[in-house]
């Protein structure tokens, strides 16, 4: 609701979630997300690794594909001093998308 009535206009956000279902319940409501970048994922009941930090569930691989279908820039980066992956790329070499 801040994002949405301008409360942060001036600023830059960050969000973080735990699934990225969250993000796209955001972009429904109309929050303006340009860019993803996914982070860990911790290991749970039913999830496949896509590296040492991301595991996935196929639900989560659903919500990533409706995300680039819209637009939305994802990368995986763990610390600034690692190199920025395409999580598309990724999802494609794993065969998942």
């Amino acid at each position: 609701d801040h994002i949405i009535n301008g409360r942060y206009d001036s600023q830059r956000v960050f969000v973080l979630v735990r699934r990225p279902k969250v993000l796209l319940d955001m972009i429904d409501g109309g929050v303006q997300i340009k860019e993803v970048n996914v982070g860990n994922m911790s290991q749970a009941d039913g999830t496949k690794p896509l590296t040492k930090s991301i595991n996935i569930l196929q639900s989560d691989v659903d919500a990533f594909n409706l995300l680039h279908t819209k637009g939305i820039k994802m990368t995986v980066q763990m610390v600034p001093s690692d190199p920025a992956v395409d999580l598309m790329q990724l999802l494609k070499k794993f065969a998942l998308v």
